[in-house]
């Protein structure tokens, strides 16, 4: 079941960039996206990253891939936000061939809604190894209110064999949130597979899922009373307000 937990991740190499697109009551401020290979034991060439920043840009429909030893990663992306409604759906393909290492899609994305605005997202992530491979993978999504300095949504789901469990599964994560009109978010994404031991010679993991979440005005006007109160209730309950 997904668990919530304070972040999805840390990554101190994650810098926002000042990037806008102007003529919409929701801006899409800056993201910086990635997908990546790690490899853990190998002193040339550990790792390899591919990377989408510093060019908002509305639509936003592109993909890329990295390639490391015989494994590779793969994203692609389909943003697109017009007024006050915004999409965004990442589709991500994980595959580790005898890697002792991890495999890595995520992103951060900073929006500024207008108006009050509910935040729907839904994730999956299959994953699949042989058994002979030590290895865990997690899904994760979080919301963090930048003005306020705290998450106002983190969840994360995970899986494998690290921990006695089986390895293979799907990871899965959806809800929903608040976002307070005129303020700045902080939306963070990640789906990844580690390896503690490689998968045996000819043999391979696999990784594929996505991330889809969308921004939409809080409806209008009796639905709305019903809905904020609820998921003000919420937050109220994480902080441990009475």
């Amino acid at each position: 079941m997904p668990r919530s937990v304070t972040y999805i991740f840390v990554q101190a190499a994650f810098v926002l960039s000042a990037g806008s697109y102007a003529g919409a009551e929701i801006t899409v401020e800056s993201w910086r996206v990635i997908t990546g290979i790690v490899d853990t034991q190998s002193s040339d060439d550990p790792s390899e990253f591919a990377v989408f920043e510093d060019n908002v840009v509305n639509p936003f429909q592109d993909s890329h891939e990295v390639l490391l030893g015989q494994s590779r990663t793969s994203a692609s992306y389909d943003f697109t936000w017009t007024a006050d409604t915004a999409n965004f759906h990442i589709d991500t393909t994980h595959f580790l061939m005898e890697l002792d290492g991890r495999t890595i899609t995520e992103g951060r994305i900073t929006v500024h809604p207008a108006v009050d605005s509910i935040i729907a997202f839904d994730a999956f992530f299959d994953f699949s190894w042989p058994s002979a491979a030590i290895g865990g993978s997690i899904l994760g999504f979080s919301i963090f209110d930048i003005a306020m300095d705290e998450p106002i949504s983190s969840n994360s789901d995970s899986g494998g064999n690290f921990d006695l469990g089986a390895p293979f599964g799907t990871l899965a994560l959806d809800g929903s949130a608040l976002l307070l009109g005129g303020r700045d978010y902080l939306i963070g994404y990640s789906a990844r597979i580690d390896h503690f031991t490689p998968t045996p010679p000819g043999t391979h993991g696999d990784g594929t899922g996505n991330i889809h979440f969308t921004i939409t005005p809080v409806p209008e006007p009796a639905t709305a009373s019903l809905l904020i109160a609820g998921l003000l209730l919420s937050r109220r309950r994480r902080r441990g307000c009475p």
